[in-house]
């Protein structure tokens, strides 16, 4: 298996558990965001560093540019400048957080259903692949 493969499979049982997450466990993500809304600059700063070296990380091992391989390409460049942005201008974190907040458990809601087929995407392909008869 390609280090790109690996990473997508990797990120695939990652969006997986994240997704469930969402799913299963709502409220304490509307809390958890609720603190880093509140929290300011620290929780900027933080996101904003775990965001730009896991973006630099998919984005320097994964260079795929066709199928569903691509998002995740597509999603490291996204992750390098959400990570710049909150490193850059933090008091931008609480303002995002801000305008989506009166939909919070919509957002939640969606986030959970994109992100488990994100990780179904990923993972069958190498699951149908190494498990066929």
């Amino acid at each position: 298996m390609s280090i790109e493969q690996s990473l997508e499979v990797t990120s695939g049982f990652m969006f997986l558990i994240l997704g469930l997450s969402f799913l299963l466990r709502p409220k304490e993500w509307v809390d958890w965001f609720e603190g880093v809304r509140i929290g300011g600059l620290r929780m900027a700063l933080a996101l904003g560093m775990m965001h730009l070296f896991f973006g630099a990380l998919f984005v320097a091992l994964h260079q795929v540019w066709s199928g569903w391989g691509m998002v995740l390409t597509v999603i490291g460049l996204w992750a390098m400048a959400e990570g710049t942005l909150y490193l850059l201008f933090p008091a931008c974190i609480g303002k995002m957080i801000g305008w989506l907040w009166p939909c919070r458990n919509t957002v939640i809601r969606v986030s959970a259903l994109i992100t488990i087929i994100l990780a179904a995407a990923l993972i069958y392909p190498y699951c149908s692949e190494r498990f066929s008869l």
